[in-house]
Order: structure tokens, then C-alpha cells, then sequence
């Protein structure tokens, strides 16, 4: 007897990977920006204020894919 694969519950799985896969990149580009920020030659409360809009917009990006 062969078991019965529910096809919704598969897509679901699917979906949850390519959300994994999409929230790993979304936090190496961010990762990989900050570091840009942080190596440049902006004064010290420039590079706070962008990594502060770096941080935000990271979560925004992730919390937009969770959901």
C-alpha cells in the first residue's frame, strides 16, 4: 500500500524553502552592505544612521517573507 502525498502540504514545503532560501540572501546582502558602510569614510554618525536604515529595512525584508 502506498502512501498518499497531500499536495498542499507539499507546495507548503516549498514554499517554506524558497522563503529560507530568500531570508539567507536578504541577511548576506545586508551583512555584506553594513560592512561597506562601516569600512568607508563616512564620519561615525553617518555610518550609525545608515546601519540603523540598513537594520530596518533588513527586518522589514524578512518580516515580509515570514508571513
Amino acid at each position: 500500500m502506498t502512501a498518499l502525498v497531500d499536495p498542499a502540504s507539499e507546495r507548503d514545503k516549498e514554499i517554506q524553502r524558497w522563503r529560507d532560501k530568500l531570508q539567507a540572501e536578504i541577511e548576506q546582502f545586508y551583512l555584506e552592505l553594513c560592512d561597506q558602510v562601516a569600512q568607508s569614510d563616512l564620519r561615525e554618525g553617518d555610518i550609525a544612521r545608515l546601519g540603523q536604515a540598513l537594520l530596518r529595512a533588513k527586518q522589514e525584508s524578512i518580516k515580509e517573507i515570514q508571513n
